[in-house]
């Protein structure tokens, strides 16, 4: 799987972990979910619920 992130996305990404250090944990548990198991997702996290 291929990750890519603009500049801007980046910075916001960065930002936002150094405010909150789980939040880094959440998005590697659901990019290796995506990895595993496609896009399907696992079913505790709805599209909608998930804000970067």
């Amino acid at each position: 799987m291929i990750k890519e992130w603009s500049d801007e996305a980046w910075e916001e990404f960065l930002e936002q972990v150094k405010k909150d250090r789980n939040f880094l944990k959440r998005i590697e548990k659901i990019l290796k979910d995506i990895e595993r198991n496609g896009y399907t997702g696992m079913n505790k996290f709805k599209k909608d619920a998930i804000e970067i």
